[in-house]
């Protein structure tokens, strides 16, 4: 499904449930989560997402970023087989706790990352700290 905008309040819900949902920009506060089947997020042109309302959870799926991510509260978690993968601007905080993360050449991050058992994969600029998540 692609959506040109997301737009929603604390109250709103997107279940991915094994699709991939492909955004170009918006502001959205409620919740994305994969559901029984794992789905995947993908930011498309140099528009800004502005996600808040908490931390947002990602299992099998995939959380891939072609343009501006920016959290302004909260951050992600990658569980499970999760991956996010940042070919444009992040700025927000992760942890994963045995998914991985790529920030690509070229690619900008800020915040902080956590990693219980997965990985992060840096060829880009990553601006922040490292350390444990709790």
């Amino acid at each position: 499904m692609t959506l040109l905008t997301l737009d929603g309040a604390a109250s709103g819900r997107v279940t991915l449930e094994g699709t991939t949902l492909t955004l170009s920009n918006g502001t959205f506060a409620g919740v994305i989560r994969d559901g029984a089947t794992a789905g995947s997020l993908v930011k498309t042109s140099p528009g800004t997402l502005t996600l808040s309302g908490g931390t947002k959870k990602f299992g099998s799926g995939a959380l891939v970023n072609n343009g501006t991510v920016a959290w302004s509260a909260g951050g992600v978690n990658v569980v499970g087989n999760g991956t996010i993968t940042n070919n444009g601007t992040w700025n927000g905080n992760v942890v994963t706790s045995s998914g991985s993360i790529a920030n690509v050449d070229g690619a900008s991050w800020t915040g902080t990352f956590g990693t219980n058992s997965g990985t992060l994969d840096n060829a880009g600029t990553w601006n922040g700290a490292d350390g444990t998540a709790t």
